[in-house]
């Protein structure tokens, strides 16, 4: 009995530590990631709404960061370079690598809540010469004809979760999309028989009576019901998922459409909050009228919707605008949570910036977009129609033609100002140490790459040509933050004198404003043929 009552102790400790419900030792293979340590606690509450002010047990919540777009499905800007199809052509799943250095990103930074894009729907008007090339989170089962969530993608949702959980990032995850480059609603309309209904503006999905519509909910459904394969627990029981929110600039969106669906989410998912995902921000409105009952603001009238929200491009990003859409929020008691802004010039983003901050209505403000470390080296990157460019973190002044820098300084300077959350604020004011890099095997004429550290800023390469013995000084100030990086054609380093006898040893220290990392894994090239070791 003593024997078993300790089995239990340790099981439950286990569970507490790692604020899942399985020990390390028994995660799944797709949910494993190498090292997976945090000193984060784990969440205590569900996120809860008091009026205008969400809270986080007892402490207010309010939060200012990037938006963290592709944390469960990325969009190869180098692949899709050559795309014929007029949109993007190639995407895949992140690695658990690449997922877990994301997260890490964005909470060392200073980060306590971002939004991720929505589930992405098949294409099945596509050839499937390029159809293969984009999977998709929602599919339609070949044998039943049915509707369904993609079992591997929810694996990589699964451990995004998992992971945002593990480290202390609270999600926001919107259902569906309103256009088509990354799957939405046009795809699923074709995919129950009512694309012949799409329209750029509207469409069946609006229509609570249409085979559209009864897709939907079926997706809402099985999502907050999804049992998490990392965690054990319903999606509905996550307290990292802050919220759902009813799509990403449902243009459509009327009071019934609404009504049926945030009842459905409040019914199925009662602990977390509801986003209204409807959206006019690109001149289809002022953002300054009074009307609430129609519209961008239906969410403000709905009793089973907690925040209302819209994402501030063009003619929105005006500090006016911010502070009237924050006084409608005030008038009808709910926060306003701008889910996207920016694409425009730094003075007009640090203006609309402060207004955010400035307004207590609004509960949060996520500045588009963030994109992460690739596991092969460098980082991703995307370019807007715009010619606007993603942000990487922690900034890096190969990127100032992007304000790269002066806009991550804002987002933390603002973070640490409206934040409650210790932690964040910390962060916020001061990047930590970061954690070793890992060193990628050195390739035979010489060319090193790596995965950059979360919060690196900088690194230096050393070389030992006595097999680990003593360490030199190879290269100082090295990069990896720059836009428009292709792994397939560059090199982060290349070795100007290979070995000619013997072997060469490499490692890497990643570097920023707190010190060094420890040294990274080591990598050795050889003379002979080349070779390549790990260690």
């Amino acid at each position: 009995m003593k024997s078993l009552i300790n089995t239990l102790l340790l099981a439950a400790l286990n569970t507490v530590l790692l604020g899942c419900s399985y020990a390390k030792a028994d995660l799944p293979d797709h949910c494993t990631v190498p090292g997976g340590e945090s000193d984060f606690s784990g969440f205590h509450n569900f996120v809860t709404r008091d009026g205008y002010r969400l809270f986080d047990g007892d402490r207010p919540l309010r939060f200012i960061g990037l938006h963290a777009t592709e944390l469960h499905r990325i969009e190869d800007d180098v692949a899709s370079k050559n795309s014929e199809i007029g949109k993007a052509d190639h995407f895949r799943w992140p690695s658990a690598r690449e997922q877990e250095n994301w997260i890490k990103a964005l909470v060392r930074s200073g980060h306590s809540v971002s939004r991720i894009y929505t589930l992405s729907v098949d294409d099945m008007s596509l050839p499937d010469a390029v159809g293969e090339n984009m999977p998709a989170h929602v599919v339609k089962n070949p044998s039943t004809g049915r509707v369904e969530l993609n079992p591997d993608a929810m694996q990589v949702f699964d451990r995004m979760v998992y992971l945002a959980d593990l480290h202390g990032l609270r999600l926001i995850v919107p259902v569906i999309d309103h256009w088509s480059w990354w799957g939405g609603k046009r795809e699923l309309a074709i995919m129950v028989g009512e694309g012949h209904l799409e329209t750029k503006e509207l469409g069946p999905l609006y229509d609570v009576d249409s085979k559209t519509y009864a897709a939907y909910r079926g997706i809402i459904e099985q999502l907050l019901s999804h049992k998490n394969s990392c965690t054990g627990r319903e999606y509905r029981e996550e307290k990292a998922i802050m919220a759902w929110e009813t799509g990403n600039e449902l243009r459509g969106t009327n009071k019934r459409f609404l009504a049926e669906t945030a009842a459905l989410i409040k019914r199925l998912a009662p602990n977390q909050l509801v986003v209204d995902g409807d959206q006019q921000a690109d001149n289809v409105s002022s953002g300054r009228q009074e009307e609430v009952g129609n519209g961008e603001f239906l969410g403000l009238l709905d009793k089973n919707v907690d925040i209302q929200s819209n994402h501030f491009y063009g003619s929105y990003m005006d500090p006016e605008v911010v502070r009237h859409q924050a006084k409608l929020a005030r008038k009808y008691n709910k926060p306003l949570f701008v889910g996207e802004y920016g694409l425009q010039p730094f003075a007009r983003i640090e203006e609309v910036t402060r207004a955010l901050a400035e307004e207590p209505a609004i509960a949060g403000a996520l500045l588009w977009g963030f994109r992460g470390h690739r596991e092969a080296g460098g980082f991703y990157w995307h370019r807007e129609f715009d010619g606007h460019l993603s942000y990487h973190l922690p900034g890096f002044s190969v990127n100032d033609d992007n304000n790269e820098r002066r806009v991550v300084d804002l987002l933390r300077r603002t973070q640490a100002e409206i934040s409650s959350d210790p932690r964040a604020i910390g962060f916020a004011r001061k990047l930590p140490a970061p954690e070793a890099p890992w060193l990628h095997p050195v390739k035979a004429n010489g060319e090193i790459n790596w995965m950059g550290a979360p919060a690196g800023e900088h690194y230096r390469l050393y070389r030992s040509e006595d097999g680990g013995a003593s360490w030199k000084l190879q290269a100082d100030d090295l990069v990896d933050g720059e836009n428009f990086w292709n792994p397939q054609s560059r090199s982060l380093y290349r070795e100007p004198q290979p070995p000619k006898n013997g072997c060469f040893s490499y490692r890497l220290v990643a570097v920023n404003e707190s010190g060094k990392s420890e040294p990274s894994n080591i990598q050795t090239l050889c003379a002979e043929n080349r070779g390549v070791a790990d260690r």
